[in-house]
């Protein structure tokens, strides 16, 4: 892990300063995001992020999400719906089952940009979400006990936001590129800190934004995985189109950092690779969690968004 961060710092160093008058590029941040180790993770200095977003309901945090556009925000679809209670939770061989759940209304949902602690309460930087985009195909089932989401990820409309040092976008990837196994990947969030198992419900939230850097391991060791493999059998319909698989050496997103963004860097800045979406507790040795494939949905994100405005991602050196 040492030589991964050395490496990568020289990397980060590449980012020149920001001016706030001027934000021509997605994906940019002024500071370094990359650390050896949200559980086992370390803080973020303000704005490392700029695109990580709060996701609030009446005034309480609840998951986390990102930037995309200047109306658009990525989240997971699990973020802005709830289970039935009472109704069939089994893979669908057809995805969108839509007797599982019931969607959030607009109006109770708001938006926080900007922040970096727990408390931030800039009016600004608060929106009000106007319109919900879940994608069309998200289900939600029993695994073995252990509720699993599939086609997980959704929109959020908001009104324009203005562009600055600590409200950049993260850039989306192209339509089905894929990160390559053994990738670092950052993730970052104001979820719990805290180790968890399935049974624990007490939740130590932190007072900053964390990060931390997992990583991307092949798709078949997660199907071999003994913890966590017998959720991705053929029989619940899961493949590497629709998630992939993080895991870190003592460190883990955990409650809170759902709908979050999983990032990795590039040349043209950062790169929005994952959200995440489910895992069997937290920090457990050798429990690899599961993220949505964004990749797989550009295409989707795209068509659902076409008012919003993206920034280019930045040219090759």
């Amino acid at each position: 892990m040492e030589c991964v961060r050395i490496c990568l710092l020289s990397i980060a160093a590449l980012f020149s300063t920001i001016c706030a008058a001027d934000v021509p590029y997605c994906g940019l941040t002024n500071a370094d995001p990359f650390s050896d180790r949200i559980v086992g993770g370390i803080e973020s200095i303000p704005h490392e992020f700029p695109w990580m977003v709060k996701l609030k309901k009446k005034n309480t945090f609840y998951c986390g999400a990102a930037l995309i556009a200047d109306k658009y925000v990525l989240t997971a679809g699990h973020c802005v719906c709830l289970y039935e209670e009472g109704t069939p939770r089994e893979p669908k061989a057809v995805r969108g089952n839509i007797v599982n759940y019931y969607l959030f209304q607009a109006a109770d949902i708001k938006a926080e940009l900007g922040s970096h602690t727990t408390v931030d309460k800039d009016p600004n930087l608060l929106r009000q979400v106007t319109g919900i985009i879940l994608h069309p195909e998200y289900d939600v089932f029993l695994s073995n006990g252990i509720m699993i989401q599939t086609n997980d990820l959704a929109l959020l409309k908001i009104p324009a936001v203005q562009f600055s040092t600590s409200v950049i976008p993260i850039c989306l990837p192209n339509q089905g590129d894929r990160v390559p196994d053994n990738s670092v990947v950052i993730v970052a969030g104001w979820g719990s800190t805290n180790t968890e198992t399935v049974e624990d419900k007490v939740t130590k939230l932190p007072d900053v934004l964390m990060k931390t850097a997992l990583i991307k391991i092949p798709w078949e060791t997660c199907r071999k995985n003994p913890n966590v493999g017998i959720h991705l059998e053929p029989a619940n319909n899961m493949n590497d189109k629709e998630i992939f698989c993080l895991i870190g050496n003592n460190t883990d997103a955990c409650r809170g950092d759902s709908g979050g963004p999983a990032v990795v860097y590039t040349v043209q800045g950062f790169v929005v690779a994952g959200i995440v979406s489910w895992g069997i507790g937290c920090n457990q040795i050798n429990y690899p969690a599961a993220y949505t494939q964004v990749s797989s949905y550009v295409d989707f994100i795209q068509s659902s968004s076409k008012d919003g405005v993206y920034l280019p991602k930045r040219p090759w050196m």
